[in-house]
This record gives structure tokens, sequence and C-alpha cells, in this order.
């Protein structure tokens, strides 16, 4: 049987159990939990449905993202493809990609637009091309005071110093895994529940600036590095795909609710469509020199001249640190309600203490579990089991 998501523009949920369509946000009154539910989890991977494959139903429910076809069975679901991911413009030079930009922000006239203020190269550009088209972004960045961060710093420093509508705060205030027993319950497991907190002192800060829609950089990695010279027409580049085919869930569980669209820029398929052109037939290209070439002339000269990569491994190991009470918590009531030896406290907490220092394997299978016993709790929290 195909399942057909072209029409929808949130991710729906398939019911193995009723044969039926459910909206995202349309949970079960109850939801019957097993062993194998947390076997599927794993399996599935930490970006479930993020990346075209076969994948496992959990409680016999499964993520048909937007614009997606799949073939399903009693055993799971394939991708099989996704809709308009690659059409090419004829050319794109500067003006056009403006011109582009320009037919998105009519479509969203009268609306208010943020940026994430990473201090990054793809939100940078995103910020400079809507400033470009007169566009009084409002920014919220997260700053750190490591040294790993240093060139982000000097950028969001930058753009603090150049407009009025900037908030910044501590990355200190919304540590991963901390606020795990008030995380959003919701339909599907996911591990985007573990940096709950990173999106709710987002969702205030974007509330405080009155901001409608807040873009982020996500997906840049995949079209300014990735190569495009055997790229056919309806074909994305390598790993893209995760951008378009995405469980949204951040934007359907935190921000939506408050009023806000959360939405990756280079998604956007206007957007996306101009970059693949311009690049088109380039190879790979992981230090974005075309970018920081094409974009010299309206970014940071820090940007343009020098390359760097940010490290949020000592953010995570913090955040384990001051969180090791919390998700002992969690993990008591997934047990309880899983009796899945697995999400056994002292398991997980073992897990976490040497997330620093295991192999990503292991790494992989404490988020997973954390995760899991994230959605559990909120669920049971929620009278849902």
């Amino acid at each position: 049987m195909n399942l057909v998501t072209n029409d929808s523009q949130v991710t729906r949920y398939y019911d193995l159990n009723s044969n039926t369509l459910l909206q995202s946000t349309s949970l079960p009154k109850k939801m019957y939990l097993s062993q194998t539910d947390l076997d599927a989890y794993e399996a599935n991977g930490p970006l479930m449905a993020r990346t075209p494959g076969t994948y496992k139903y959990i409680c016999g429910l499964l993520p048909l993202p937007p614009k997606t076809t799949w073939s399903a069975n009693q055993l799971g679901a394939s991708y099989i493809s996704s809709s308009g991911l690659y059409r090419p413009f004829k050319t794109v030079d500067r003006n056009t990609l403006d011109a582009v930009v320009s037919k998105y922000l009519k479509l969203a006239r009268g609306k208010i637009i943020g940026v994430e203020l990473s201090g990054g190269l793809d939100t940078s550009i995103i910020i400079e091309t809507l400033r470009r088209n007169d566009i009084d972004v409002r920014l919220f960045g997260l700053v750190s005071s490591a040294y790993g961060f240093r060139t982000e710093r000097a950028i969001q420093d930058i753009y603090r110093n150049s407009s009025d509508h900037v908030v910044c705060r501590s990355y200190d205030e919304c540590l991963p895994f901390s606020n795990l027993t008030k995380s959003p319950v919701y339909i599907y497991p996911s591990t985007a529940n573990l940096t709950y907190s990173r999106q709710k002192i987002t969702v205030a800060a974007m509330k405080d600036l009155g901001v409608d829609i807040l873009l982020n950089g996500d997906a840049g990695d995949h079209l300014l590095c990735h190569s495009l010279e055997d790229l056919r027409p309806n074909e994305s580049p390598e790993g893209y795909q995760r951008w378009r085919i995405s469980d949204d869930w951040a934007n359907l569980n935190v921000f939506k609710p408050a009023g806000i669209e959360y939405i990756s820029a280079f998604s956007l398929n206007f957007i996306s469509r101009a970059l693949w052109t311009m690049r088109r037939g380039q190879k790979e290209d992981y230090m974005k020199l075309w970018a920081r070439k094409f974009f010299s002339d309206r970014l940071p000269y820090q940007l343009c001249n020098f390359a760097y990569k940010a490290s949020h491994d000592a953010w995570f190991s913090s955040g384990i640190k001051k969180s090791l009470d919390e998700i002992y918590e969690v993990c008591t009531v997934a047990y309880a309600n899983t009796d899945d030896p697995r999400l056994l406290p002292d398991n997980i907490i073992s897990l976490a203490k040497n997330y620093a220092t295991d192999p990503h394997q292991r790494q992989l299978q404490f988020l997973s579990r954390l995760s899991f016993a994230t959605w559990v709790h909120g669920l049971a929290r929620e009278g849902h089991i």
C-alpha cells in the first residue's frame, strides 16, 4: 500500500491499527507500550524519517513527513520519493537571488521575521539577505563563553552592536537534558526533546521581540558543501532530504503553540532551487569557499576570510552533569511503565556519565534511550498510558 502526503504542510502519522492518517497533534487516548517499541526506535535511529529508508512502527504509528510517498506493510514503511526537491532555475545571479527572496517575503507580508543568531556563516547569510530586502529582522542568539565559540561570539557582538532588535542569552540557561520532566507530550518519540530547554528559551525571546516567523540555518551545509556534480533534475544533494523529510518536532510542539513558525530558510523551495542552480556542477566544498566569496560583500570579514568549527561537546557534558537527578527521575517513570531493563535509571545514568568518552554508537544509544524515556514520561504524566 502506498501512502502519499503531498497536500500536507506538516508531518502526518499512519496508524497501522486503524489504517488511517492522523494529524500530528492527534494523540491517541491510550498508548500501549512494549519492549519491541524501544527496539524499533533504536533500529530506526535518532534521525527517524529524516533520511530515506525503511522504518518500523512504534505503538503501531509511523511519521509521514509532508510531500512524501511511502510504501507500507505490516512490518513497516519505506520511503519512495519526495516531490519537487530539485527543479533548477534556468539562470540565477545576485539580482535574481534577491528577487527570489523578495518573492518569499511577499508571502510573509505583515509578519515579523526573526533569525537565529548562531554566529555562523549560514545564519549570517540569511540575516544579510533579509536586510538587503529592507527587512528589519529580529535576532536571537545563544552565547557561550567557551573558547570553542570565540568566533561565534565575535560575530554575535557585531550584530548586537548594529541593531536594537537583538536578544542574546547564555547557553548555560538552557543546557541540553534540562527540563526533561516538562517536555511536551506528543505522538511520537524524538531526540529533539533532549534540547527542549533551548527551544523554550528561544520561544520566550521571540515572543518578546514580537516575531511571527523564526528562520534557522539548518540545511545550509547540504546546499553549500555537498557535491552537485552529478545531480539530475528531481534529485537533491546527499543528505538534504533530512531537512525536507523532517519530523519538525520543535515547530509542532514548542513554536506553533506559541504562535510562531519555525522554519529552515534553506529548505524553502525557491531559495534552495536558486542556490542549487548557482552551485550546479560543483564539487564538494566543505570549507564553503564558494559561499564565502559569493556573499563576501555583505558579510562580516571574519566569516569570509576564516574557516572554523565550533564544538558542542562541553555544552553536552555540562548538561549531563547538571541533569543527572532529572534523568534519573524520567527513567524511573519510564521503566515503571515499560518494564524494560534498558531504561533502568542506573543503566541510563551509567551511559550518561560515560558519554564524553564513549564511542559514537554508545552515545547514540544513550540519546535514543533517554529521548524514548522522556517521551514515555510525558505520556504517563498526561495519562496516555
